[in-house]
C-alpha cells in the first residue's frame, strides 16, 4: 500500500511547532549541517544513545497531532515491527506518539528503491532498504539527512551505538542518512556433518569430489548476480562500487583471468546446482545436498542446528592452477530510512531510531537471528554463541567484499558470464573477459 501524502500535507500546513517537534517537513537546514544543531565534533554530548532528543533542550513528552505514518517493513520480520511499532504509538516518552497511527506494508528490502523510482513522493514515510542502494537513494533524495536542529541527535546516536562498518555506509559529510537496522547481508557454508569433516569444508575440490562419491550435490546460485562472482573475488578483486563509475577493468586482467578459471571449473562440475529445492538447510540435512552457500535470511533453525548434522563457517578454498585461494563473498546490510516527502518527518525519525535501536535489534535478533549492527547487541554473549552469524562473520573477515553501490549492468553481466560459462559458450581457451568487461560497464 502506497500513502498518498497530499491529504496529509494539505491538512498539517498550519500546524508549526507542537510539543517540542516541527508537526510537517523537516528542520534540517541548509544542506551543510550549518544550522542550530550539533555539528559531528559535538556527538559526543549524546549520552542517551537510543533516545537521543533525552539530550536536546526544549525537548518534552508533549503529545504530537494526530497523523498516519506509513511504513514499509520486510515481509520476514513485519509482524516484529508491528509490535515496536504498537509500543512507540502507545508506552513510548509517556505515550507521546499516541496520536499516531501506522499503517504497515510488506516490502522487502531489495525492492525499496524501485517503488521509491516510481514516485518517491508517494512512498512511506519510513522503509527498510538494502545498503548497497544508499548512494543512489540520497542523489535521488530519497533519504532525509539526519542533521539540524533535531536531526543532529540521531546523527550523534548512530555514530556511538553502531559499528562503523555498518553506519559509515550512510554517513556523508560528517552526518547520516538512515538508521542501521542489521549487518548480516552475505553469505557462508553449511555443510553436512555426517558427509564432511570441518577441515574438509575448507576446500572446494574436496567438498565435489566427496559429493561425486556420495552422489549428493553443492549449492551455488551462480545465475543470481550477487552469488556469482565469489572466485573473482577470491582472486582479489575489489572494485570501487562508485555506481556507473565504477572500474571493473581489473576483471579483464590477471586476477580476472584466476576468477573466469575458477568459474568454469566449478561451475560445469556434474554436482553443481541451483537449485535448493524446500531450502538449503533442509536439503542439507536430508542429505540430498552435500554443502552449499547459504544466505543469512536463510540461516538453519536452532532446531536444525541441534541435529548436529548441519556444520557452518566460512566458504571454502578453491584452487586454479594449483594455488590455493580464498572465496570471497558480498556483505552488507539493511537500513531505516525517512523519506523527505513525509508530512511528519520528525515523527517519522522517532518512529526509525526507535524501530532501530538496541532492544529493537535485540528483538529481530531474538525473533529472527538476525545480525546486529548495534556494538551492545552484538556483544551479546547469545549474539557471539549464534552459529550462522559466527560463520557469516568469518567469512567477511577472510574473504568479505562489501556491496556499496553496486551498477545494475553488474548484477547482469556477472550473472551472464557464468550461465554462458555453464552452458559451454566461454572456455578455458576463451575466457571472454573483455566482454565480460564491457558488459558489467554501465555506459553513461
Amino acid at each position: 500500500m502506497k500513502k498518498l501524502l497530499a491529504t496529509l500535507l494539505a491538512s498539517t500546513m498550519a500546524l508549526t511547532t507542537i510539543g517540542g517537534l516541527v508537526a510537517c517537513g523537516g528542520d534540517n537546514g541548509d544542506g551543510n549541517g550549518k544550522v542550530a544543531g550539533l555539528q559531528p565534533n559535538e556527538f559526543t554530548k549524546v549520552t542517551h544513545w537510543d533516545d537521543p532528543l533525552q539530550d536536546k533542550d526544549g525537548d518534552s513528552d508533549a503529545k504530537v497531532p494526530k497523523c498516519t505514518l506509513t511504513v514499509w517493513a520486510p515481509s520476514i520480520a513485519l509482524e516484529t515491527y508491528q509490535a515496536l511499532g504498537n509500543e512507540f504509538t502507545s508506552t513510548y516518552r509517556n505515550g507521546k506518539y499516541s496520536n499516531v497511527t501506522l499503517e504497515w506494508d510488506a516490502q522487502d528490502e531489495g525492492n525499496v528503491k524501485t517503488l521509491l523510482g516510481t514516485d518517491s513522493t508517494g512512498g512511506a514515510d519510513v522503509f527498510f532498504y538494502a545498503g548497497d542502494h544508499t548512494e543512489e537513494m540520497i542523489r535521488n533524495n530519497w533519504l532525509l539527512p539526519l542533521r539540524g536542529a533535531t536531526g543532529s541527535y540521531y546523527s550523534a546516536a548512530i555514530a556511538q551505538r553502531d559499528m562503523a562498518t555498518a553506519a559509515d555506509v550512510v554517513k556523508k559529510n560528517g552526518y547520516y542518512y538512515a538508521f542501521p537496522a542489521t549487518n548480516d547481508n552475505g553469505y557462508y557454508l553449511v555443510y553436512n556433518t555426517d558427509d564432511l569433516t570441518e577441515e574438509e569444508a575448507d576446500d572446494m575440490d574436496v567438498i565435489m569430489q566427496k559429493a561425486a562419491e556420495k552422489d549428493k550435490t553443492f549449492y551455488w546460485n551462480y545465475t543470481e548476480g550477487f552469488w556469482a562472482a565469489i572466485f573473482f573475488f577470491g582472486a582479489g578483486i575489489t572494485p570501487d562500487w562508485k555506481g556507473v563509475d565504477t572500474d571493473f577493468s581489473e576483471f579483464g586482467g590477471a586476477k580476472g583471468q584466476i576468477g573466469a578459471k575458477a568459474t568454469i571449473k566449478y561451475v560445469t562440475d556434474a554436482k553443481m546446482t541451483t537449485a535448493a529445492g524446500s531450502g538449503i538447510a533442509k536439503a542439507v540435512l536430508d542429505g540430498d545436498m552435500i554443502a552449499g552457500i547459504c544466505g543469512t535470511w536463510e540461516n538453519p533453525t536452532p532446531a536444525q542446528l541441534e541435529t548436529g548434522k548441519i556444520g557452518c563457517k566460512k566458504l571454502p578454498m578453491f584452487t586454479v592452477d594449483g594455488q590455493k585461494y580464498q572465496t570471497g563473498a558480498f556483505f552488507g546490510g539493511k537500513y531505516c530510512g525517512v523519506n523527505p516527502s513525509s508530512a511528519n518527518t520528525q515523527v517519522a525519525m522517532a518512529l526509525a531510531n526507535y524501530l532501530t535501536n538496541t532492544a529493537a535489534q535485540t528483538k529481530r535478533f531474538n525473533e529472527h537471528q538476525s545480525g546486529p549492527s548495534n556494538k551492545a547487541v552484538a556483544d551479546l554473549d547469545t549474539v557471539k554463541a549464534n552459529v550462522p552469524l559466527s560463520a557469516y562473520n568469518a567469512q567477511v573477515a577472510a574473504g568479505g567484499v562489501f556491496q556499496g553501490d553496486v551498477p545494475q549492468k553488474f548484477w547482469d553481466g556477472i550473472a551472464a558470464y557464468t550461465k554462458n560459462a555453464y552452458s559451454g559458450d566461454i572456455t578455458l581457451a576463451d575466457l571472454q573477459l573483455g566482454q565480460l568487461v564491457t558488459d558489467m560497464t554501465t555506459q553513461k
